[in-house]
């Protein structure tokens, strides 16, 4: 009896070993295929972006069984990539970044490192900025200026600057002018004063894209003189100017006044510059006053020249002496 016994408390407890072990090594199976799940990125390695760039990733677990999975994106540094909950990454600027991806019910993650490069800029060879060159044209008057620029495309108006030096002071005080065109004439100038000019040019928006240099013109104005002439004539003479003086000029212009303030007519057109008289054969009755300036022809158009102080045709036989009218 007590060997049977025996034996089936034997068989007993050698089934229940048996069932230990295979309960262990199920735990263990379940255990080595919880361990085989991962998490995949679609994207491996580093990511290259450019600045303003965007891009999305997606996320999955591999998994022996069908579990539920919820991803959650999160980035290292949100001001050089930002991603949002679909998976979406925006580059902000310049500089490096890792972008993780968690499953929350299993815990897994991945990551991928995010590279931003500024934005690629193509080295495009442009034309320089606008220039203003600022010319003389005439110098024997100091009153026309014009000037050149490129890109002209770009050029809405000028600003002309003019001014000169007052006594006991060595600032230049400057007067404007704007003006769409590539010329000007400044008048009513005095003789023998000095006369700085620049132009400055402005784009569409108003804002000033180019200035010239400075020009320094020194204004002349012919010297005029009226002496009588057999038959009762006015003769008209005025002084030529010197070699450097003339250069540019084309003739001289003689004007006539019943009144020394009067409105001044065109009497005679002298196209050289050589002759510096002009008799006056029918001039009216009374005394007349006369007044000269210098032109050049540039194409279809005349330049002009200061106008002289006027003259009277009483003073005769001598140079003038000049009037303060214009």
């Amino acid at each position: 009896m007590w060997r049977k016994g025996t034996m089936s408390g034997i068989r007993v407890l050698l089934l229940a070993v048996l069932i230990v072990d295979l309960l262990i090594a199920g735990s263990s199976q379940a255990a080595s295929g919880a361990d085989a799940a991962s998490l995949h990125i679609s994207e491996e390695g580093e990511i290259f972006l450019t600045s303003g760039e965007k891009k999305t990733l997606s996320a999955s677990v591999d998994s022996a069984s069908d579990v539920q999975t919820k991803i959650v994106w999160t980035t290292s540094n949100e001001s050089i990539v930002q991603i949002n909950e679909q998976g979406e990454m925006t580059a902000n600027k310049k500089g490096t970044a890792t972008v993780q991806a968690k499953e929350i019910y299993s815990g897994l993650t991945g990551s991928v490192t995010v590279v931003v490069k500024p934005e690629k800029i193509e080295c495009v060879q442009r034309p320089v900025n606008p220039s203003v060159t600022l010319k003389k044209e005439t110098d024997f008057a100091g009153t026309y200026l014009d000037w050149s620029c490129y890109r002209e495309e770009d050029i809405s108006y000028f600003i002309v600057f003019f001014g000169y030096k007052p006594e006991k002071r060595s600032k230049v005080i400057y007067e404007t002018v704007k003006t769409t065109k590539f010329s000007c004439a400044h008048k009513h100038l005095q003789k023998g004063r000095k006369y700085y000019y620049y132009v400055s040019a402005f784009n569409h928006e108003g804002k000033k894209i180019a200035t010239s240099s400075k020009l320094a013109i020194r204004a002349t104005e012919p010297n005029i003189g009226v002496q009588r002439a057999n038959g009762g004539y006015n003769e008209i003479v005025w002084k030529r100017q010197d070699k450097k003086r003339i250069r540019g000029i084309s003739g001289y212009r003689i004007y006539r006044s019943k009144r020394a303030d009067g409105t001044y007519k065109c009497v005679k057109q002298i196209n050289s510059p050589k002759k510096i008289s002009w008799i006056d054969k029918k001039p009216p009755y009374g005394t007349c006053y006369y007044k000269v300036r210098a032109f050049k022809k540039k194409g279809k158009k005349r330049i002009y020249g200061v106008m002289s102080k006027f003259v009277a045709s009483d003073d005769y036989y001598s140079m003038a002496k000049m009037g303060t009218g214009r």
